[in-house]
């Protein structure tokens, strides 16, 4: 959320009174008052990609995957197909266990990708090589979203008359959905419930994002 704020101020579709706060109050609305690459013409893709900075910013692969599962166990619309059939599989409830166990079930090893389904929200833990496509775009920036000077390093150098929002700025659901503060720790107790087993094979799954953007997994900090 907090980079939809800051691509609708650079795009000059904020007033500079809106908070980062009634974006996500109007989050869908938001949403559509941001052109994505995919639904430009080719032309203007292949000047994009030729002559204009290219910038992606990642997560690590568990937080994100940690940050997705309270989003569904928080009820979010977006997740509503998977939440129900998680719940359904699984007795009526829906843990990070059956989660996970549904995230290597969606792997293919012999392809080494998550098969997609956006029907049930899986931009929210796909990898990010099949989101953002790094073996063709050739990104000017990487940044890790957990390193905050990297966020405002960025808004420096493309002259922003703004800061990066920061989480103080967003209500209490939003900030669950977050893994900040002493991240290890959160990870640790998070992922303590998984098999030794299974936590092998998730961590088979996003091995290819760790090692192209640069994360160890076997730490989560």
């Amino acid at each position: 959320m907090n980079w939809r704020f800051v691509f609708l101020r650079l795009a000059g579709k904020l007033a500079p009174s809106t908070t980062l706060f009634e974006v996500q109050e109007e989050s869908r609305r938001f949403y559509r008052a941001i052109t994505h690459f995919e639904d430009l013409g080719r032309r203007k893709r292949e000047v994009i990609l030729r002559d204009y900075l290219k910038v992606v910013f990642v997560r690590h692969p568990l937080v994100r995957l940690l940050s997705a599962y309270r989003m569904l166990a928080d009820g979010n619309t977006v997740l509503a197909n998977l939440f129900k059939m998680l719940k359904t599989q699984n007795g009526g409830t829906v843990s990070l266990k059956s989660f996970v166990g549904f995230i290597i079930k969606s792997y293919d090893p012999s392809k080494g990708v998550l098969t997609r389904e956006k029907r049930l929200g899986d931009d929210h833990w796909a990898e990010y090589f099949q989101l953002c496509d790094p073996c063709s775009v050739q990104y000017d920036i990487i940044g890790h979203l957990e390193e905050k000077e990297d966020a405002s390093n960025f808004l420096k150098l493309i002259s922003a008359n703004f800061t990066f929002p920061s989480l103080e700025s967003v209500n209490d659901t939003a900030a669950r959905h977050r893994v900040h503060g002493d991240t290890a720790q959160k990870m640790e107790e998070s992922y303590a419930e998984i098999e030794e087993a299974d936590l092998r094979r998730l961590l088979e799954v996003f091995r290819t994002d760790a090692q192209l953007f640069g994360y160890d997994l076997t730490k989560m900090d």
